[in-house]
């Protein structure tokens, strides 16, 4: 079954950057869309797409105790 580009938030966002998402999301199979999905269901260039991480501190970057 084909993904409906416009049920996107992308698809009708004035925000800057939507013009370029949408012309992602059209030019993009369903396959790779699939793949480029928020765990939210937004595509992952969507300005609702926050990216969280959290990077490990080395053992050696503590200070001596």
């Amino acid at each position: 079954m084909p993904i409906a580009r416009e049920a996107f938030p992308c698809w009708k966002c004035a925000q800057p950057g939507a013009d370029e998402a949408r012309h992602w999301l059209a030019g993009c199979d369903d396959s790779d869309l699939e793949s480029k999905l928020s765990p939210g269901g937004n595509p992952i260039m969507c300005c609702k797409v926050r990216v969280v991480g959290v990077v490990p501190a080395s053992d050696t970057t503590r200070a001596a105790t």
